[in-house]
């Protein structure tokens, strides 16, 4: 259902060209590094270069070009270069875009400057180049997991706990800033009522297959997902079928090997139905979810 609303879109976006694939991964190294503190030019810059040159070397030389020339187009629309317009103001305060674009550039300067003599034989240039560190690749295996707080509300009354939940995925990247996703997901909480009773305490396991269209930003990532469930305890009590639906947003990390790390916040509203003993159900939850996508395939 999800796909077929989101076709026209993702038929409408152009694919991600090599030049900007390349700018996006720098940018992205470079943002990470000035949340961390960005301090002194050369040292930073030397720092990112093993991960700026696996982007480097992957991009053809023409391509690199287009970046630089984009690049500069972008610091003067910024009202670059730096310099003159640290000189105008006599202060930073106003120029952080700036000031990211410049950084920006002195990684792609040193990271061009050094792939001719430093880029490995077996890193060889794509023309179809969609990112080393903003794409989680063309096939990926996906794992998340994490902690969550819910609010459930029957004709029964209501009840509030907490628990964890986790789901593996295999993901496909339809155009370089999305992905579709479908795996197992499983679960459970701990619920009582207000009263804080032990008697009333109760905990619920669900099981579900998580369909899900996720939206790839050069840090940032946003999601929808759609996932039917069973929810109870097997053997215990009665399993009843639920809809949940949900969205999520979060950013990824540097990448560690084939791996792209990701944290980010989950919410999700769940229909249960009716069972021959409860009543339906609507709960509420919300949490913070860790995971990775593991590159399968370029």
């Amino acid at each position: 259902m999800i796909t077929s609303l989101a076709l026209p879109v993702l038929l409408a976006v152009n694919p991600l060209q090599p030049a900007e694939a390349l700018l996006g991964d720098l940018g992205k190294l470079v943002f990470l590094r000035e949340q961390q503190g960005w301090k002194i030019d050369r040292y930073d810059v030397d720092s990112l270069l093993p991960d700026a040159l696996l982007s480097m070397c992957r991009v053809p030389e023409e391509q690199r070009q287009q970046a630089a020339w984009e690049l500069d187009r972008r610091l003067v629309a910024s009202g670059g270069p730096l310099q003159s317009a640290y000189q105008k103001s006599g202060q930073v305060a106003g120029l952080e875009s700036l000031l990211h674009l410049s950084r920006v550039q002195l990684l792609f300067d040193a990271a061009r400057q050094r792939a001719a003599s430093d880029c490995p034989i077996y890193i060889e240039a794509n023309h179809r180049f969609a990112g080393e560190q903003i794409h989680p690749g063309r096939w990926s295996l996906g794992g998340e997991g994490g902690g969550v707080f819910g609010v459930v509300s029957s004709s029964d009354g209501w009840s509030f706990g907490g628990g964890g939940n986790g789901r593996l995925t295999i993901n496909h990247v339809f155009r370089p800033r999305w992905s579709a996703r479908l795996g197992l997901a499983v679960g459970g909480a701990a619920l009582m009522s207000p009263t804080l009773s032990t008697e009333d305490m109760s905990v619920d396991l669900n099981l579900g297959i998580p369909i899900a269209l996720r939206r790839h930003g050069t840090i940032w990532h946003t999601e929808v997902e759609v996932e039917p469930e069973l929810v109870g305890v097997p053997f215990v009590t009665e399993l009843r079928p639920a809809l949940q639906v949900g969205i999520a947003a979060g950013f990824s990390y540097v990448r560690v090997r084939q791996a792209l790390p990701t944290v980010g916040f989950r919410m999700t509203v769940t229909r249960v139905a009716a069972g021959q003993e409860q009543p339906s159900a609507l709960a509420l939850r919300a949490g913070v979810r860790v995971g990775f996508d593991w590159r399968l395939r370029r």
